[in-house]
């Protein structure tokens, strides 16, 4: 059966308390089988890795426009699978990053070539992490598929690949490496990897023992560089430092002739992402650009595996 367009539902059988959506409107769903039978037109899938490939194939069977957490499968063969779909392009994928101010900044100066050529790029995310992630479904690698590279590293990676408009084939992997000895369940915990695209190296660095949260990008080229740094959540407001190459010869230090901007005191990007999904907006990640940072984060994984 049909639903009007503007009836809102929910499934979470996890979740016990939820008056406050009720109150909204947004009607509870008791079974996955109840869910699929309304036919919805679109569907947000936020799930455990392993549970979301089974997901999106059944909604994409039934031509719904789905967007799903990130990333796309836990694995490259999962999203070897999902890319073959008839219906691939009702798909995208949630990479919020990508509509965080500082990114929307970051294209904003790549595009006006504030840089010049670009010869370095550093990206590093860090999770702060708890004491009950040891019970976590994502320290287990059967429910997460991977760690450090995959979740939450996966999000540098799509965003290296928007910011430099490139395929994963475009890279040179020059070194990648995990480490893995804090929680001992087989994800990686840490992981460090550094690629060449033309003449820019880049250094990829992601991490869920950090113990201080942390998301920072530096790009620096012959004529500029910038350091972006902070989410508006734990690890504070998100801002970003602007410099021009030998700006002290106008007299002045170089750091007094950097521009800082606090961009974001809160983190809008998943609200903001939502919203461009219901317009339609082609920021939101496609089902192939999502797939291009799975290759991505296999090309690093592979060249891991060749030197241990």
């Amino acid at each position: 059966m049909g639903i009007p367009p503007h009836k809102i539902f929910f499934f979470d059988p996890y979740l016990t308390e939820y008056s406050d959506l009720l109150a909204l409107g947004i009607n509870r769903i008791s079974s996955l089988e109840d869910t699929v039978e309304i036919h919805p037109e679109r569907v947000l899938i936020a799930t455990p890795h392993h549970a979301s490939v089974p997901l999106i194939k059944i909604f994409l069977d039934r031509n719904a426009l789905v967007l799903a957490e990130k990333p796309m499968g836990r694995n490259l063969i999962e999203s070897s699978d999902i890319i073959s779909h008839k219906n691939i392009e009702n798909l995208r994928i949630g990479f919020n990053y990508r509509h965080m101010p500082g990114i929307e900044k970051l294209v904003s100066l790549i595009k006006n070539n504030h840089f010049g050529a670009i010869n370095k790029m550093r990206f590093q995310l860090g999770h702060g992490g708890a004491p009950e992630d040891l019970y976590s479904w994502k320290l287990q690698p059967g429910s997460a598929g991977g760690g450090a590279l995959l979740d939450p590293g996966i999000h540098l990676l799509d965003l290296l690949l928007y910011l430099t408009y490139s395929n994963p084939n475009d890279f040179r992997i020059i070194g990648s490496g995990f480490w893995s000895g804090f929680w001992n369940t087989g994800v990686e915990e840490q992981f460090i990897g550094l690629t060449q695209l033309n003449n820019c190296l880049i250094e990829i660095d992601s991490s869920i023992v950090q113990w201080r949260t942390t998301f920072k990008i530096e790009i620096i080229g012959n004529d500029g560089y910038c350091i972006l740094s902070g989410r508006g959540r734990s690890d504070g407001p998100q801002h970003i430092v602007i410099g021009k190459r030998w700006a002290w010869l106008s007299g002045k230090s170089q750091f007094d002739e950097e521009e800082r901007y606090i961009l974001s005191s809160s983190d809008d990007s998943i609200h903001l992402e939502t919203k461009k999904w219901f317009q339609n907006d082609s920021s939101v990640a496609s089902a192939q650009e999502s797939f291009n940072a799975m290759v991505l984060e296999n090309l690093f994984r592979t060249k891991a595996a060749e030197v241990q």
